[in-house]
Order: structure tokens, then C-alpha cells, then sequence
């Protein structure tokens, strides 16, 4: 039997709820195309061409500049015939067009597949990198596997120099996983050259399945944003019941570690453990999900704890409090929690009224927050059944 418990002191009666298990991972019942998210992706594609293509003007002038009046790129490209001059100086504009994105974005709000998408930038930009290296070095460093090493820490350099670099600036913070994509992209290029290069068909055969193999696990990890967005959307009003893996992505620890488990569940077979450390705030927030609530009325979910008197507070927002992030404009709430399962359901109408000068767009809800204040030791709580009713 559950227990009736005090929600910003208002009575509000629990209720059971077995939510339905859906396949691990990637399932979908069927593939669908979401409309939101094409349209998402599509924007912040024609933005990011739009910006490129403005720098590949400008470098392409510079060059042009360069050829006309200084004569420094017949120098630098002596080598080269008089046809493919022109396609190497618009390499080398690309690639001075795309260094400065390197510390842009940092402070811009993205979806998280174009974030993914953005990330794969340091394997395009290092992949042009070495193309360029080794054209320039080709005449004066060999054999072949010395100038690849030459290329190689060269841009290891210069990928650790920008991350450092990153580190000093507002929004942007040193990333290993960066450096690695940089490797990649190196790597892909030296694999490109030497399929291009050999003449063995049994040889270029199995570089290209070695370079379809590292294509690929340099992907996946879109792939699976991909999936669980669209999931995601297919299992709307369901925020998140943590029956696939991916869910856990849809969230982002506080001061707090984040695990999906199977000890303690609420009518599935996963739940996920979210263990508090010490912090004037810990919790965790849910950052991925549908954002269109409306027609909806009430948000619920279930969280287990051993031992009561704990109070969970909760925040929720619309897209018009990112822009300020001022505490009166948004949802705040909080829950004294009982030792064991405890049903929370929260009044929509309560979230829209939340904001203190306005009412939340609830059709542009972005984000959920659970959390509690002063903590001065660790604390678990098991999170399951995140839904909309």
C-alpha cells in the first residue's frame, strides 16, 4: 500500500504504476524519422555552413593575396603541377577556415547529436591536416613511415597545444577525448594515402576494411544518440524508466555518480542509482527528453531511499529561462521523502504556474532537476518510472 505524502504542503495521493520494459540498448518497436530532431539538425547545419563558408572566402582571398602579390605559395607549392595548385590552395583554406571553430561553441547550447556531430570535427580538421603534411613533406622526408611519424607528433602537438589553450577560455575545458579524435583523423588520412598507394587489390582491400572498422566505432557513439533520441519519442510520455542503457545518457550528474542497476526497480527490471556526495547541491538533471508537454497533467516518478526524512527538491524549466537562469523563472518544488518507494506526481498545472512573472511555455519544457541542498554525507537514491500522465 502506498502512502500519501506532503508535496509543497499540499496532500498528494500515491499511486502504482508497472511501466512497460521495452528491449535493451537500441530497440525501437519501428524506425521512424523524428520531425523536431530533422529540423534541429538541420539548422544548426545550415548555421554552422553558412559561418564556414565565410572563412573559406576570407582564406581563400588571403591565399590569393599571398599567390598575387607576395609569390610566397608557388614557393610552397613548387611541386605541384599548375592543375591540382588551385585544389590545394582551397584544401589549406578549408583548413584555416575550420581552426577557429575549435574554441566557438563552448558556450552555445546544442543539440546533443549536432554536439556529437561537432566533436567529429577534430577528426575532419586533423584528417585535412595530415593530407596537407604529407604533400608538403613528401619531397623532402622519407621513406613513407618516417613522415608519417613526423605528421603524426606534429599534430598530436597541436591538438594538445589546443586543448591547453581551451582551457583558458570561457565555456571550454581540456578534452582526452579530443586529442583522441585528432589521432583519428590523422590516422584516417594515412590509411586513405597508403589504399591510394598500393597496388596490391588484396592490400588496399584490407585497409579499406581496417578503415571501415575505425569509421565506424568513431560513429557509434552518434549512432547511439541517434537511436535513444528517437526511442525517446516512440515511447513518449515516457521520460525515462531506465530499461535501456542508453537512458542514463539522458541525464547529467551534480555532484553525484550516476549507475543503472538492477537491485532495487519499480515494476521494470532496471532503475538507476544516483549516490550524493557531499555539496551545497547534488542531484542530477534530466537533459534529453520530448519537450512538448502539453495536453499532459501530471509529471511522476518513483524514488526509493532506506532511510526518511530526507527532502528531494525539484526544478523545472522552459527554453526562455536558458537565456537567464534566474531562480524565480522557472519551477521549484521539493518532497519530504519516506523511507522506501515514494510515488511523486506534480500538477502540471503547479510547473506552469511556477515561474513568478510568467507562465512556463509547456511546450518547450528543457530541462528537469532533482536534487537535494547541504548534504554532509553520501546519500542513494533510486530513480525509476520518469513519465508524464
Amino acid at each position: 500500500m502506498l502512502s500519501a505524502f506532503r508535496y509543497s504542503g499540499k496532500a498528494i495521493s500515491s499511486a502504482g504504476h508497472d511501466a512497460k520494459g521495452f528491449v535493451d540498448y537500441f530497440y525501437c518497436d519501428e524506425f521512424f524519422f523524428n520531425k523536431y530532431l530533422a529540423e534541429v539538425c538541420f539548422s544548426y547545419h545550415m548555421v554552422f555552413a553558412q559561418c564556414v563558408w565565410k572563412h573559406v572566402v576570407v582564406a581563400r582571398l588571403l591565399l590569393s593575396w599571398l599567390e598575387e602579390e607576395v609569390a610566397i605559395v608557388p614557393q610552397l607549392f613548387f611541386f605541384l603541377s599548375p592543375s591540382v595548385m588551385r585544389k590545394k590552395i582551397t584544401l589549406i583554406a578549408l583548413l584555416i577556415a575550420l581552426f577557429p571553430w575549435f574554441f566557438l561553441g563552448g558556450s552555445v547550447k546544442l543539440h546533443r547529436v549536432v554536439q556529437e556531430v561537432w566533436e567529429l570535427g577534430h577528426v575532419v580538421f586533423f584528417f585535412l591536416f595530415a593530407l596537407i603534411g604529407d604533400d608538403v613533406l613528401r619531397h623532402s622526408i622519407s621513406p613513407r613511415f618516417r613522415r608519417y611519424c613526423y605528421i603524426y607528433f606534429l599534430g598530436f602537438g597541436l591538438g594538445a597545444a589546443i586543448e591547453l589553450i581551451q582551457l583558458a577560455l570561457p565555456g571550454r575545458y581540456f578534452s582526452y577525448t579530443d586529442i583522441l579524435h585528432n589521432c583519428v583523423g590523422i590516422i584516417t588520412a594515412f590509411m586513405g594515402l597508403i589504399i591510394k598507394g598500393e597496388k596490391s587489390a588484396k592490400a588496399r582491400f584490407y585497409w579499406a576494411l581496417v578503415l571501415l572498422v575505425l569509421i565506424i566505432i568513431v560513429t557509434l557513439p552518434i549512432a547511439r544518440i541517434v537511436m535513444d533520441e528517437l526511442c525517446s519519442y516512440k515511447k513518449f510520455p515516457v521520460l525515462s524508466n531506465f530499461e535501456a542503457r542508453a537512458e542514463v545518457g539522458r541525464w547529467k550528474g551534480n555532484n553525484s555518480s550516476l549507475e543503472r542497476v538492477r537491485m532495487v526497480t519499480q515494476g521494470g527490471d532496471y532503475a538507476m542509482k544516483l549516490t550524493l556526495i557531499p555539496a551545497k547541491y547534488s542531484g542530477a538533471n534530466l537533459k534529453h527528453f520530448p519537450g512538448n508537454w502539453e495536453g499532459y497533467r501530471f509529471l511522476r516518478l518513483s524514488a526509493f531511499i532506506d532511510s526518511g526524512g530526507m527532502t528531494l527538491h525539484l526544478r523545472v524549466h522552459d527554453k526562455l529561462h536558458d537565456k537567464d537562469q534566474v531562480y524565480g523563472n522557472r519551477f521549484n518544488g521539493k518532497v519530504d521523502l519516506h523511507s522506501g518507494w515514494n510515488e511523486i506526481r506534480i500538477p502540471l498545472s503547479d510547473i506552469k504556474n511556477g515561474p513568478k512573472a510568467r507562465e512556463m511555455d509547456m511546450a518547450s519544457i528543457r530541462g528537469v532537476g532533482l536534487f537535494m541542498i547541504d548534504l554532509s554525507e553520501e546519500h542513494t537514491i533510486f530513480l525509476d518510472n520518469v513519465m508524464l500522465e
